[in-house]
């Protein structure tokens, strides 16, 4: 068996040491006293860099040191192992890189609200690798070319697409541009009253409070209720727009929403289809944008297949649920 990670995320708790650096963000000043001990103040900046409101980078990302990378990472019961139930030799040295910490992050799951083991790493010191193009056998120019990985992602096991948690006040900007605002506060205040009635007088929190908590019912409700999505590379991109008041989903990579499957000699077999995840939303009248990278190669038509393989996924998987 795959080691299964016992994690969950703790309430966001204070630190009350450390250098008192200012973190900007908006018109508000953060200082690490504000920060969630499980973040450290470079990954905490770096999200906050990239417009991701400090509930959401507390929700979602968590540094991690030591060993613990390898347990986010390696749970999949076919990476090879000795029969100690250590990684390969081969492994430890490929991931190396990983020893010098670096920050995950992960989502959940849009039927159910609950944590996937699925996520992605970025490491501090990020591993490089050399790409060799040419050489067919025809005479070609062989071309190398050095390649950062920047996020490392659960070896095999099949690719996920990332749902960021969501707390009920950026939940209710969502539903207000989607023009169901007053439902959604409806819904978070009898969320509210039932946390309420569940806990002694003396542990019962301000509405204000349970507001910036997490709502596990965000995206079963995005399902059911039919509202506008963004398709996005990157799970900064998302957080950034889930901020903005934007459901947004990320895909890790422009080509992994809609995969073509292959067998098991890495040949394609059959035609692209959209991941299971993203199928659950590829329903009659939503509204999808498809929001990737600005390519400046947009005369080249192998680039502009990039989202119109996507599109057609969702357009395709919406006709078989009609």
């Amino acid at each position: 068996m795959g080691r299964f990670r016992q994690h969950s995320r703790k309430a966001p708790m204070k630190e009350t040491t450390g250098t008192q650096l200012k973190i900007k963000d908006g018109n508000q000043d953060y200082n690490p006293s504000q920060r969630t001990t499980h973040i450290k103040a470079p990954h905490y900046q770096e999200w906050l860099n990239s417009g991701v409101a400090p509930a959401l980078i507390a929700l979602n990302v968590e540094s991690l040191s030591g060993n613990t990378p390898y347990e986010y990472l390696f749970y999949s019961d076919d990476i090879p192992r000795l029969n100690t139930g250590r990684l390969t030799s081969e492994y430890l040295h490929k991931y190396l890189h990983l020893d010098n910490g670096g920050y995950w992050v992960s989502g959940v799951d849009p039927l159910t609200g609950e944590e996937r083991l699925w996520g992605q790493f970025k490491a501090d010191t990020p591993r490089v690798i050399v790409e060799v193009k040419g050489d067919k056998g025809f005479g070609d120019e062989i071309v190398t070319k050095e390649k950062i990985i920047k996020y490392e992602a659960p070896p095999k096991v099949p690719t996920e697409a990332m749902f960021l948690r969501v707390t009920y006040a950026i939940g209710l900007k969502i539903f207000r541009k989607a023009g169901l605002g007053k439902e959604y506060a409806e819904y978070a205040y009898s969320q509210y009253k039932q946390s309420s009635q569940s806990v002694n007088n003396l542990d019962r929190i301000k509405l204000i409070d349970f507001m910036n908590t997490e709502d596990k019912g965000f995206w079963p409700l995005v399902i059911d209720l039919n509202l506008p999505i963004c398709i996005t590379e990157g799970a900064k991109k998302a957080g950034a727009l889930l901020t903005l008041g934007i459901a947004a989903i990320s895909i890790p990579g422009v080509w992994n929403g809609c995969p073509t499957e292959k067998d098991k000699f890495g040949y394609k077999i059959g035609l692209p289809r959209l991941i299971p995840q993203l199928a659950l939303f590829a329903t009659i009248d939503r509204e999808i944008n498809i929001c990737f990278d600005e390519d400046r190669k947009t005369k080249n038509p192998y680039h502009r297949q990039k989202s119109h393989r996507t599109t057609r996924g969702f357009i395709w998987q919406s006709r078989l649920s009609s």
